[in-house]
This record gives C-alpha cells, structure tokens and sequence, in this order.
C-alpha cells in the first residue's frame, strides 16, 4: 500500500482549524488592563472552555490491515444488501412507470396485446410527498437551563439561519423521496472553511444510490450500526486535483481491473472499482466506531486518500459523532430495508395487466367458419384483418357457416376483477378521499372518518421524518457550536417576513457598557474607573453577547396537520359553540385549539394588541378622569366666585336698607302735608310736648 497522503489535502481541508478568536480577544484585554493603573470591570472570557471539541487521537494500528478490513466491510455490505437494493431499484423503476419488463414487453408484443400501465404507485407515493411539504416548519431552540432562557431566541435565529442557506426544506424533501420510494434515505452535516476563512455548516442530501451501511444493523435510524458510509465516482484528474498526493494510490487502483462491484453503487453504466476508458475511480468514504469513537476515512481499493482520523464533530454529551444521518421506512426480519411502495407492487402489477388483458379482449373477435366460406376472396387472414377494422366487410359464400364471437362473460370477469383490484389498492396507503379522487358519492362525515384513518396510517411515516429531521438540526446546532467560535452577524427574516440582523458572539467593549448606561450613571462609573476621552481601556472587551458555544438547547419541531382528523372535528364543534354563544369562549382558547401554525406567537400577538389596548384605555379613562377633575375644579371655583359676589351683593342691599329704613324712620316722626311738607315740631302743636294732668286730690 502506498504511503498516506498529507489529511489536510482531503476535500473538507483535513483537520478542520478552530479560530480562537475570542479567547484571543479576551486575553488581549487583559493584558490592556494590566497595563492601566485604573481598576475595570471583571472581563470574562467567551464560553471557550465550554465549547464543544473533538478529541485529539491518531490511528495508533497498522493503516495496511485497516485498509484491508475497510474494504472487507464495504465489499460485505455491498453483496449482503444486494437482492433488497435490487428491489429498491425496481420500486424507483415502477414508481418512474417502467412497470413491464422486457421479457413481458416481448411477449405482449408477439400476442398483439397493448402494454398498459395505470399508475397508481406515483399517485400515492407523490400525495406523501406532497404531504411532507405541507409539514415543513422551523426549529425551536428551548432552553435547557433558566440562566440560559436569554440565548434561546439567537440560538433558534442561528439554527434557521443554517437550515435557509442550505435550503433544508428541499434537501428533506429528497431525503424522504428516497426513504418513501427505495427504501432509505440520508444526508451529511459537515463544516466547511469559507473564501474568508470562518466555517459554515454545510448539509449534503446523499443519494440512495451512494449510501453504504452495516448490513447487520436492523434500526429504522440505523442506532446500532458500527459503520456508515457514501461511494462517489469520478475521473482521476479530479480526484487528483483534491488529493495532491495519491496520485500513486490512484494508478494502483486504476492497475487493478478486477470487479468487486454490484449494480447499486457501480458507476453509469459501468460496474466496477474503475472504468479504464474514462480513467474513472470509485472512492469510499466510511464512518465507523472504534473505541468509543467515530473515525473516518476516505479510501478505494489501493489505499487511503485521506485518514484515517477521529471524526471531529461531538455530540451534546461531548461524545464523537458521526456526521452521516440516515432513515429507513421498513427493516423486515434479515435486515432488509424497503419502501413504502413496496407492499403496492402486488396490486399495480395485477391493474395493469388486467387492464391489458381487458383490451386485448375488447379488441379482438373469435371467428366460426366451414371451410371455403371465404375461399377466393382473399382467406382467412384478409376476414380477420376486416373484422378487426371498424367498417371492416367481409364476403362470405353462400351455403357456408361463418360466425363472429365475442367473449363478453371473459371480459366482464376480467372488468369485475379489475374493479375490486383498483378498490384494494385505494385502500392502501393514502386512500381516495385523502388525495381527493374517490368517485363514490360519500357524506362529509364519512369522508372526514376515511381522511382521518388514513391519516392514523401514515403517520408512523411522518413520525420517523421528524425524528431525522431533529437529529439534522440537533446535529447543525452541535456544529455552530463547535465551529462558530468568531463574531458574525446573521441576516435572519422571521415568520412574518420582517427582516432583521442578530448578532453571534457579538463583543462588547467597555465603552459599550458605559454606552449603555443612563447619563448620570456613565458619570459615576466613568469617575469610579478614572476613564479620560480615548482611554484604550474603553476597548477592552468586558463581555460577548449571544456565545453559543457553551449553551446546551432542546430543539423541537412545530408541524400542523395535513389532513382533517378528530381534532379538526373537534375545533368544529368548538366554534360553532362559539358562534352560538359570543363571548364564551375567549379567541386565545380557538387558536390553540386550530391547526394554525405558529399558534404561540399569535396568542402572544393578540396579548400584546390586547395590552397596547387596555393601556390605552387606561390612558384615555386617566384622561377622561382629568378632564373631569379639571372641570369640577372649575365649576368650584365658579361657585365659589358666585357665592362671594352674591355675599358682596347682599352686603351691598343690607347698607342700602339699612339707609333706606333710617330715611323711612325719620320720615315716621316728621310727618308730611301735602302743599305744606314736612311739619316739624314747632309747626305742629300736637307734637309740642304738653303739661302732664295733676291728679284729682293731689297737693297743688
């Protein structure tokens, strides 16, 4: 075997560079501060200790007898699942409408009976997928901690972000195409360096055709394989250009004609290690356990392109893990993995060929005849080409027995047969009311129990979706963080299409902080440190905003029903209660009753419309009572100014009556004569004073 070449010449850069940038920061700043007389904040340092990091470990065993027990396993698993990939092959086959084959074609042909294929298997394997994309949705991140619940939201934007620019909503949907049609499905989650340097977590949709497993493991998620892996095919000058160094390895490889292949992983159209007219080399990557570790290698049959090394991606747990994530619908008792269609084949196969037989039948006539009934006027053969014509006429000899049959009791078994065929095959899988298609005449109460069974029916399918498709985003959030370990801003658009920029591992400076502050605050704490303008310790680097390296998140999946089931039926029953009785049922206790998506945050929307109102209306009620206040003030004082200008007033009258009583007085004791005035005294004898009469017997 040839020497191994350089790791860091593999297509991932080799051992992948972790950037210490915010450690490095981070001591920067406490060197700056060191050198300050004046004492500053307590600078902590990113959560680097806390990150996640693959172990250090080489291959310590001889790589020669590694290599042979590689290509041993992959040779093994290749021949072992070679009868169930056949199969899977023959389901993408039918599921692509190539459902007769060549033999059978040939034999249709010979009998002049049409090739007729009805193609029911499409249709349902196409409503799945259809069905998945109506249950797409986006990653939660919860918490697992409360000191932890402020970094839920940068860890959620950072993880949609991830799964936005690797289109993950198409990528699961061919990973499911394949889990549905062939069998098993699978994608990769890798870091990868950037033109600038930093690493972006990169998710890779694996075709079924180019995934390998351990024929021994019988878990739908493939828990309990000790090793996985992808085959890939390309020309030699390629495989040069991103392993500089095994261009030795290669032309051994190329020497070595010999087929280990089967079909499934062989190149197209040929099938075998290499293919000596294109140059063309098959490489194998395998991912396997070894000590409790996951190691990884990049070889072909003449020796290792890149490895072995320890995988450097952990698990939350801080465990290696292994970036290939794969899911299979079906795993029967020898471990054979298959689709979802494969119980559908049965069925189609005796739909089309009873459709088949059907027209032949309908198509062709039976012909009773004496001999010398059509002598002389071209034979049998030129009778049976009219019959066979519409307008077809043929001319019969008088005296002769000719008759023309039709086999009308074969053709109606045959249609009878077909009818209950095509029944069984609707009630499989997806049924005709759940795809829409049932011709029958059906209440919508029926309809909505057949949408409901069905519905029951597929979701262990759907179940085993969202699982791998948590385990990609458990697996995407292990890698940013691993990976992510400098600042970056990330451009995020939420569920209401509005646009906005998070900030990850965001540094922030003492002159932030301060920044921050409330103005007389700034003052205190500027004059507490003795900070000047431009004093460098305003640089210093006192905390990082939204690190995840540290921060353990639970990752949930939020998807909404594709179908009407009890609960639709329920929420029905439950509005029209509310229609009838407005008021009883608050609107929050409908909403998370529906299948609307993102029901939390419209809950929290109308809270928060309900609040600004009832704010709102406290402020207006606020101003109302005001208003009040300020108008009783006014009334009061408005009173109050009456009541003193009526007090005033009424002194005023008592002064004037009070002169007016003294006039009236003297008016009293001086009496008036008309022509003559006022009498006084000395005018009027009657009020001169008179002698006072003595008494009879008094003294004189």
């Amino acid at each position: 075997m040839q020497p191994m070449p350089d790791s860091a010449s593999s297509p991932d850069g080799g051992a992948i560079a972790r950037r210490g940038f915010l450690g490095g920061v981070a001591a920067l700043g406490g060197a700056m501060a060191s050198s300050y007389g004046g004492m500053v904040p307590h600078i902590p340092t990113a959560r680097q200790a806390d990150r996640p990091q693959a172990p250090e470990k080489k291959w310590d065993g001889d790589h020669d007898l590694l290599l042979d027990d590689l290509v041993r396993r992959f040779e093994a698993s290749e021949m072992s699942t070679a009868p169930a990939r056949r199969l899977s092959e023959r389901d993408r086959a039918w599921y692509d409408g190539a459902q007769w084959s060549a033999a059978q074609l040939a034999e249709l042909a010979e009998r002049g009976q049409p090739a007729i294929v009805d193609n029911f298997i499409k249709s349902k394997a196409d409503y799945m997928m259809g069905a998945e994309r109506r249950l797409r949705s986006d990653p939660k991140a919860f918490p697992r901690t409360p000191s932890d619940e402020g970094l839920a939201d940068a860890a959620t934007q950072a993880l949609r972000y991830v799964t936005d620019d690797n289109v993950f909503n198409r990528l699961r949907s061919d990973v499911f195409a394949n889990i549905v049609i062939e069998g098993t499905g699978g994608a990769e989650v890798v870091a990868e360096a950037a033109a600038d340097g930093s690493m972006e977590v990169r998710l890779h949709h694996i075709p079924f055709s180019r995934l390998w497993w351990d024929h021994y493991s019988s878990d739908p998620d493939f828990h309990d394989a000790r090793h996985l892996g992808t085959v890939i095919w390309g020309d030699k000058d390629q495989f040069i250009g991103l392993f500089p160094k095994a261009r030795a390895i290669l032309d051994q490889t190329l020497g070595n004609e010999h087929d280990w292949s089967a079909n499934t992983y062989g190149d197209r159209p040929a099938t075998a290690w290499v293919d000596s007219s294109r140059t063309r080399v098959r490489i194998v990557t395998c991912h396997w356990q070894h000590d409790g570790d996951w190691w990884t290698a990049i070889f072909t049959r003449g020796g290792f392109l890149h490895g072995p090394v320890v995988s450097p991606y952990v698990d939350r747990r801080g465990q290696t893990a292994c970036p290939l994530i794969m899911r299979s619908a079906n795993v029967d008792g020898q471990n054979n993995r298959y689709g979802l269609i494969r119980d559908l084949i049965p069925l189609q196969s005796e739909i089309n060929a009873r459709r088949s037989k059907l027209m032949h039948i309908l198509q062709t006539r039976s012909i009773i005849y004496e001999q010398g009934a059509v002598d002389g006027m071209g034979g049998i053969d030129e009778a049976r080409d009219q019959i066979a014509r519409p307008d077809g006429a043929v001319a019969v000899n008088k005296g002769f027995r000719f008759e023309v049959s039709r086999d009308t009791e074969m053709s109606a078994g045959q249609f009878e047969l077909l009818q209950h065929t095509i029944a069984r095959m609707q009630g499989h899988g997806p049924n005709a009311s759940m795809t829409g298609k049932d011709p029958r005449e059906l209440s919508g109460r029926a309809i909505s129990l057949q949408q409901a069974g069905g519905a029951v029916e597929q979701e262990p399918n759907f179940d085993g979706l969202r699982l791998w498709s948590r385990r990609m985003y458990e697996r995407a959030y292990m890698c940013v963080r691993q990976f992510w370990d400098a600042p970056r801003w990330l451009h995020v658009t939420d569920d209401q299409g509005s646009s906005k920029f998070v900030g990850i591992n965001h540094p922030v400076t003492f002159g932030d902080a301060l920044g921050r502050l409330p103005p007389d605050q700034q003052a205190m704490q500027a004059q507490r440190y003795g900070i000047v303008p431009n004093d460098p310790r305003l640089g210093i680097i006192v905390k990082y905003e939204n690190d995840l390296g540290g921060l353990d998140m639970q990752i949930t999946l939020e998807e909404g029903q594709d179908t009407p089931t009890m609960a639709a039926e329920q929420f029905q029953a439950l509005m029209q209660f509310a229609s009838a009785n407005p008021g009883a049922i608050p609107v929050e206790v409908l909403i998370q009753a529906s299948s609307l998506k993102d029901k939390d945050k419209l809950v929290e929307q109308i809270k928060e419309h309900q609040q600004q109102q009832a704010a709102g209306q406290q402020a207006q009620q606020a101003a109302q009572a005001q208003m009040l206040h300020a108008q009783l003030a006014k009334a009061q004082a408005d009173a109050a100014d009456k009541i003193a200008q009526a007090k005033d007033r009424g002194a005023q009258t008592l002064v004037r009556m009070h002169g007016m009583a003294g006039d009236h007085a003297d008016m009293q004791h001086q009496p008036v004569v008309p022509g003559v005035g006022v009498v006084t005294p000395e005018l009027n004898p009657l009020m001169q004073p008179q002698p006072m009469p003595q008494q009879q017997g008094a003294p004189q």
